[in-house]
């Protein structure tokens, strides 16, 4: 049994374990729509080559917007969309005493479907699944190449700490990993999350 499929049965295990916990107890059946906004900065994981007269920019921005639907049992539903610069690279090339530069970047926007576990007070585990589309450039010689790439199996496992400040409004912290099957590298974040709950129900 592959990594991917423990972690999915895993989950799985642990949100059957917490619903079956909230459902025999609980009598607030309040539930609500909401919405995280999350800013910050990430790594791409993988090791690239030494190459000289090279840099490789990998901590680069984070932005990443979710819409969701809370139960009254500690789950959350949501699609989960963003922004994920993953790396940049330069690379000068000297030629007759004249430096050219080479510049390529990488960056993508997920669509996924997200599933929230709240598992003690103001602490969560996500998974998301879904397609991401793939950014790519690269500006080399005054010339300008680029293109997108659809990578369709791809998932992301989540933590996150949100503590309210207000009725419906918390702040916290959330570390992810995306995972691009496409290319079968990683992405680690670390973001900071506003998230506003309204329309109460």
């Amino acid at each position: 049994m592959g990594n991917i499929s423990k972690v999915v049965l895993l989950f799985a295990f642990l949100v059957l374990n917490q619903t079956a916990k909230a459902l025999p107890n609980s009598g607030d059946t309040t539930s609500y729509f909401g919405v995280d906004i999350g800013m910050g900065a990430g790594r791409f994981m993988p090791d690239f080559p030494s190459v000289p007269n090279s840099s490789i920019s990998r901590y680069n921005p984070v932005f990443t917007a979710k819409f969701y639907w809370q139960s009254p049992y500690k789950l959350q539903f949501g699609l989960e969309s963003g922004y994920y610069d993953f790396y940049t690279t330069t690379l000068i090339q000297q030629e007759n005493e004249i430096a050219f530069y080479s510049k390529s970047n990488l960056s993508c926007i997920p669509i996924m479907i997200n599933i929230n576990m709240q598992i003690w007070n103001y602490f969560f585990l996500g998974v998301s699944t879904g397609p991401v589309i793939m950014l790519h450039s690269t500006d080399s010689y005054n010339n300008t190449v680029s293109g997108t790439l659809l990578s369709a199996l791809n998932y992301s496992l989540s933590a996150a700490y949100l503590y309210p400040i207000a009725e419906r409004i918390s702040l916290g912290l959330s570390c992810s990993n995306i995972y691009l099957g496409k290319t079968t590298d990683n992405y680690l974040s670390l973001k900071l999350d506003f998230v506003w709950r309204f329309c109460k129900f």
